[in-house]
């Protein structure tokens, strides 16, 4: 697993440098659930955007986060896979973030994987799945 730092940013940013900040503060503050963004069902113009949709664990409500242009949308899964130390056109990559937690830096663990190759697709998925001491545990 590979530990990154990341500065919370509250809304979406203008500069892709600090889109995965933004993605991954959004998903800590959300709690467990995964977030997801591809190009099915997406109109094929440079100006259409690319949702990115978090989908809550025990609520699976769709909430739309982020939207990308069409024509950016694979910079930012190249930024995603760098940030993650992952290969830029296709990988996995568990990641920790120290996140606070009731005052406390508590890790927080995500899975991301993602497909940035022209002859398969294009798409992300971003798992957070664990609370370093508080979830999962025995009542969970």
């Amino acid at each position: 697993m590979k530990e990154i730092a990341i500065e919370d940013v509250s809304s979406q940013p203008e500069e892709i440098a600090r889109f995965p900040d933004y993605i991954f503060s959004a998903m800590a503050r959300r709690g467990i659930g995964v977030v997801e963004a591809n190009l099915t069902g997406v109109a094929d113009e440079p100006h259409a955007l690319v949702p990115w949709q978090h989908i809550g664990r025990t609520h699976q409500s769709v909430e739309t986060i982020a939207n990308v242009r069409l024509d950016h949308f694979r910079s930012y899964l190249a930024r995603f896979a760098s940030v993650c130390g992952i290969n830029p056109y296709a990988g996995h990559g568990d990641i920790g973030i120290l996140w606070p937690v009731r005052g406390a830096s508590v890790t927080h663990y995500f899975s991301v994987f993602l497909c940035n190759e022209p002859t398969m697709a294009f798409w992300i998925r971003i798992y957070f799945y664990g609370i370093d001491g508080i979830y999962p545990s025995a009542k969970n």
